[in-house]
């Protein structure tokens, strides 16, 4: 198993770092608002991605499916 120690730290960023935040949150904030800081994951992976990779980089397309998906979260 060479690549163990990856997998140990793809775990800690994708699960369990995330998670254990939004439990802390909750814990000060209710459900209501923690849903919807929840549902603006894409909008914050789209800003990382287009500052921190070379190959994802803001498109229209991109941009209005973020928006599309704003306004489905407001709508619920």
């Amino acid at each position: 198993l060479p690549h163990a120690g990856l997998f140990f730290l793809l775990a800690l960023t994708n699960n369990v770092v995330p998670f254990s935040l939004i439990f802390a949150g909750q814990t000060e904030l209710g459900a209501g608002i923690a849903s919807v800081l929840n549902a603006t994951t894409p909008f914050w992976t789209l800003i990382l991605a287009n500052a921190l990779t070379s190959d994802e980089k803001l498109s229209w397309n991109k941009l209005a499916g973020i928006a599309l998906g704003i306004a489905g979260t407001a709508v619920m």
